[in-house]
């Protein structure tokens, strides 16, 4: 599975902007020259972004470790029946027909009857 890096980028972008953000108001606040203030904010701004894109990059891989663990461990039943029959063995699924609808469940039936009292 191929990973995008989108969410790296948008974690990296916003990472700089909250630094450059934090150095204006820092700036602003000990009352620096606006030259001083914009030229940190924008040093702050460029270092923030690796940092961001770094970060980001390992939150992603995290996440998609877990997803793909998580699809491992609960595989949809069709496709474990695919893949039982593609490799000749027997996989104990059973797929249901479609065509007959499910039973109805008691809560179901309870809240039916709720509603036809009420009209």
């Amino acid at each position: 599975m191929e990973c995008s890096t989108i969410l790296s980028r948008v974690i990296a972008s916003c990472f700089a902007i909250v630094g450059f953000v934090a150095a204006l108001v820092i700036g602003f606040a000990a009352d620096l020259s606006a030259d001083a203030i914009l030229w940190r904010a924008m040093v702050v701004m460029v270092i923030c972004w690796p940092v961001g894109r770094l970060l980001g990059a390992l939150a992603q891989h995290a996440v998609e470790e877990n997803i793909n663990e998580y699809k491992r461990s609960h595989p949809i039943p069709r496709d474990a029946a695919s893949v039982g029959a593609a490799a000749g063995g027997e996989v104990g699924v059973d797929i249901e027909d479609d065509a007959q609808p499910p039973a109805r469940t008691s809560l179901e039936t309870e809240a039916g009857r709720a509603a036809s009292r009420s009209r």
